[in-house]
């Protein structure tokens, strides 16, 4: 019996360092010391931000978004994601500029302990050099790097994060805007015998069917093994396990197992039932009622995303300010 397949769990970047700067898109790779000059992308401030720097990230920046640059086939649309990357390179650079500005530089003694914590992920020295060249870093490039996102970092947690709040009235209207996410939906969990009918099949063969699931459904109304009888006698491939179809919510059976797994009571056997496979038996195990999480429960959750997105809008904003109080130019056709 077909089911409705779970979507694919997301890989995260195995490489990443710190996770606030994970979350506010500023993890950005510097281009390697020694990498060809291919032109500059943007200057801000008088400071170049290279084309290869762009290209390099723009693939990571795809990734992340689940996407490749052989999948973009809309030229209009490859314009956007890469203005966008660039976009995110001259927010890190307006923000690296303001670090320093401020005196917010990470000190050597904060870069070397960062470092540590990245060189204790490998277990040999080949590995680690392998990590560094994929990221196209030497050693001296990538202190260089992780000097700029402490800095970044320290500059979000000290002047910009503080003014964040999230208050109860957000935090209720959140929830109630997003209850589904909170809801956990009946579900109910069943066993089956099929007996399955090729398309088109004629009235002969359905009443053969039948007449077979009719003794079927005789031996379990009788007391006989629900679970027994789906192995000797189902078509389905569940029979191996004894005509179990697990845990399942409403829409995700055909139309009558859907109506008769949410009326029958646990251990109560179905009649006859037909759908586009055939005819089935169907045997209640057991039922879940809907389910949700309260407010209070669900509030440190719904806390930390609006923190995080409130977070991320405000480094935004402060970008867009240094922007426009700044000179930022784009030196390619995007």
């Amino acid at each position: 019996m077909r089911r409705v397949a779970r979507p694919p769990r997301r890989v995260e970047r195995p490489l990443q360092l710190l996770g606030l700067l994970g979350l506010l898109g500023l993890l950005v790779p510097a281009a390697p010391a020694a990498a060809q000059d291919y032109g500059t992308a943007a200057r801000v401030n008088g400071v170049a931000i290279s084309s290869e720097r762009l290209t390099r990230y723009f693939q990571e920046f795809l990734g992340d978004k689940g996407r490749s640059t052989v999948a973009i086939r809309s030229p209009s649309a490859f314009k956007e994601l890469k203005r966008e990357a660039l976009d995110r390179l001259i927010e890190q650079e307006l923000l690296w500029q303001e670090a320093r500005r401020r005196k917010r530089v990470a000190t050597d003694a904060e870069v070397k302990a960062a470092v540590r914590r990245f060189e204790a992920q490998f277990p040999d020295e080949r590995r680690r050099r392998l990590a560094l060249e994929r990221g196209g870093f030497t050693d001296e490039s990538y202190r260089g790097w992780v000097r700029q996102q402490l800095s970044i970092a320290w500059l979000v947690e000290r002047d910009i994060a503080p003014t964040i709040r999230v208050g109860a009235a957000e935090v209720r209207a959140d929830y109630q805007a997003t209850l589904h996410r909170y809801t956990r939906p009946a579900e109910a969990r069943a066993r089956q015998v099929l007996a399955r009918l090729p398309a088109g099949a004629g009235d002969e063969a359905r009443a053969v069917a039948r007449a077979r699931l009719e003794a079927v459904l005789a031996q379990a109304r009788a007391g006989a093994d629900f679970a027994a009888l789906a192995r000797s006698h189902s078509d389905d491939p569940s029979a191996a396990s004894g005509g179990d179809l697990g845990w399942f919510g409403r829409g995700q059976l055909p139309v009558s197992l859907d109506e008769a797994a949410f009326s029958l009571a646990p251990g109560q056997v179905s009649d006859v039932l037909e759908s586009p496979e055939g005819l089935h038996l169907l045997r209640l195990e057991e039922r879940r009622a809907e389910t949700v999480t309260p407010l209070e429960e669900a509030r440190p959750g719904i806390e930390e995303r609006l923190l995080q997105e409130r977070r991320r809008e405000a480094v935004e904003a402060r970008a867009a300010a240094l922007r426009k109080a700044g000179t930022v130019e784009v030196l390619i056709p995007l």
